[in-house]
């Protein structure tokens, strides 16, 4: 009589078995080297953006108040492009009540706009009867302060 051959099938299990944990395994690993690279392109998207943003210098070269009760500051850029978010005056917000004039002569209204680089421009609110103003102006690199005074 003749007896089946076992080792044969434990040798084909075994072989099953290790076929099958590589195969977890290099999907286990696969997803891992992919989340790492997307992980890496997020931070330097994110470097990038900081980068820019740190180096935008928005630098308030003077403020007043005329006799008239309008508000002039003047503002400069530095060797970036600017990005300008919003204008608040005593701690109010007041971009869509503004206007800002270039040096190239263009108006705008200082509200999500990109200043260009070694511009000069003047922001000019009309606040009636108010004698002292705090003005703070956002933009993408931060903040820039003053206080304006009527002459």
């Amino acid at each position: 009589m003749r007896r089946p051959l076992r080792g044969i099938s434990e040798y084909v299990s075994a072989a099953l078995l290790a076929i099958i944990v590589l195969g977890v395994g290099a999907l286990v690993i696969s997803r891992i080297i992919e989340n790492t690279y997307t992980a890496q392109q997020l931070a330097e998207q994110q470097l990038i953006k900081t980068t820019i943003e740190s180096r935008q210098d928005l630098t308030i070269a003077l403020a007043y108040i005329d006799s008239n009760g309008v508000l002039h500051v003047v503002i400069v850029t530095d060797n970036t492009p600017v990005k300008l978010y919003d204008i608040y005056i005593n701690n109010t917000l007041w971009s869509d009540k503004c206007t800002l004039s270039l040096n190239n002569g263009q108006t705008l209204i200082p509200h999500n706009i990109v200043l260009p680089y070694y511009a000069a421009a003047t922001i000019t609110c009309n606040l009636g009867g108010k004698s002292y103003a705090d003005v703070k102006i956002v933009y993408e690199g931060g903040e820039a302060y003053a206080s304006a005074k009527k002459i």
